[in-house]
């Protein structure tokens, strides 16, 4: 029984500390709407107007100085002292998709030299820039006629067009029609023979195609089996991805030749990069160089993050590379090593950081004249707004917006560096006694067992 008591005891005292050291190892709440505890902020002035949607374009020198991914930007209703949410997005826009419609015949009709045929496309559809038929019908060459209408009355002749096929010779083929107006509901198409001819009767045509002359002597005039008619989206003017790039050059940093002639250059850039360029004086070369990064600069803090090979032929200026393309988030400290083995050092004048540009989108809570966008906080989280789920990169560029320039020159706050020095102050005096609970507890826990060893025995 005895035995069973000094175990529950134990148990007992090891949960009583785990418990005190859980409840006491609370981190503290920073007020995320109290602007003392951020190292800097700007402000942002405009009429403000509540319920619209602000874009706010990030320079760089509020990149350099806030988190990582931003996560510390807070923007707080002077008025109210609330936080306002925001969302921050890539300045990108993604490629456009080419989007397909089928094109259903609600009327035929045939006439001896010619064909008319009445399209329609679905409701809510997107504007077309081109009708593409597809038929398997091989050497014919027909005018065509677009017509246009919203209603299958008032038609609007839009162009005049061509197709044809001359496979049996070449693979010359076309079967697109321009549409100037792809925005109707109904289309007309008129299928008209070039030289009307009898049905056994063929033609001869000379065809001229990338500078050579071609003799087509069985122009087929037939009609054409239409298989299916589509209305295609930005077949014509595609639209890639378009991404918007921010860059910044470094000339002050510290370069230095160690023992085994490598070059080591160590740079404060505090940015994310995709691209970073180096402008070197050198006629040619060709080195290996690689790239650590760290928070803290410190010596033995770098952790490896990509390699590359720059070079230039003296032979051929056109083949050159002096970049490094790889993506990474921001680190406030880079080093480049560069392998110049029995080579002379590199002569670099500057290094170039190029990244990807942020706009922060904000939809104001209240009608204000000035809010306050505030960062350069190590001690607090990210947040979790509910603007992300219905503004993203997918779609922020639908959206109606208003921009509003944040100032280039950032203000510092002077009194942060005392509610700093205060948490730390405050996670000493807390791990201070979380260490005087933990030898009392413990010193009690032995107390107690050798007590238990001078209890008489258990009875049987």
């Amino acid at each position: 029984m005895f035995m069973l008591n000094k175990n529950i005891i134990v148990l007992f005292s090891l949960f009583a500390v785990i418990s005190i050291c859980s409840f006491i190892n609370v981190s503290a709440v920073h007020a995320a709407n109290d602007p003392a505890e951020f190292r800097y902020s700007v402000e942002l002035k405009n009429d403000f107007i509540k319920d619209t949607i602000y874009q706010v374009p990030l320079n760089t020198e509020i990149i350099e100085k806030c988190m990582p991914e931003c996560r510390d930007i807070r923007i707080i209703d002077p008025q109210t002292k609330s936080e306002v949410p925001y969302v921050i997005i890539d300045n990108q826009i993604p490629a456009e998709s080419i989007q397909n419609y089928d094109m259903p015949i609600k009327e035929y009709v045939d006439e001896t030299n010619a064909a008319t045929l009445v399209l329609s496309l679905p409701d809510g559809h997107k504007p077309i820039e081109c009708i593409e038929l597809s038929t398997p019908n091989q050497d014919f060459k027909k005018n065509i006629i677009l017509f246009g209408a919203n209603d299958l009355k008032n038609w609007v002749k839009l162009s005049e067009d061509n197709i044809y096929d001359f496979s049996s010779q070449v693979d010359y083929r076309k079967t697109l029609i321009n549409c100037p107006d792809g925005k109707l509901n109904f289309y007309k198409i008129q299928i008209i023979d070039t030289t009307p001819l009898s049905n056994t009767e063929q033609k001869s045509i000379n065809l001229k195609y990338e500078g050579l002359d071609f003799s087509v002597n069985k122009l087929k005039n037939e009609k054409l089996k239409i298989n299916s008619i589509t209305g295609r989206t930005n077949f014509q003017k595609f639209k890639g991805k378009t991404v918007i790039y921010q860059n910044k050059d470094f000339s002050d940093f510290n370069a230095a030749v160690a023992k085994n002639n490598d070059t080591v250059i160590i740079v404060r850039a505090a940015l994310p990069f995709e691209k970073i360029s180096f402008n070197i004086s050198n006629s040619y070369y060709y080195r290996k160089i690689t790239v650590y990064s760290s928070e803290t600069g410190v010596e033995n803090s770098y952790q490896y993050l990509c390699q590359s090979i720059l070079f230039n032929y003296p032979d051929e200026l056109r083949n050159a590379k002096n970049h490094i393309r790889y993506s990474s988030p921001k680190h406030n400290y880079y080093k480049f090593v560069i392998e110049n083995k029995n080579n002379p050092p590199l002569s670099i004048n500057s290094i170039n950081f190029e990244y990807v540009a942020q706009n922060l989108y904000f939809i104001a809570l209240n009608d204000a004249s000035a809010l306050g966008l505030y960062f350069g906080h190590d001690k607090i989280a990210a947040p979790d707004y509910d603007i992300k789920n219905f503004l993203n990169e997918g779609n922020w560029y639908k959206k109606p917006y208003k921009q509003v320039m944040a100032p280039s020159l950032v203000k510092n706050n002077e009194n942060v560096k005392e509610v700093v020095s205060a948490d730390k102050k405050g996670e000493l005096e807390k791990t201070l006694l979380i260490v005087i609970i933990t030898l009392l507890v413990a010193g009690l826990c032995f107390w107690l067992y050798k007590l238990l060893n001078y209890a008489p025995p258990a009875q049987q």
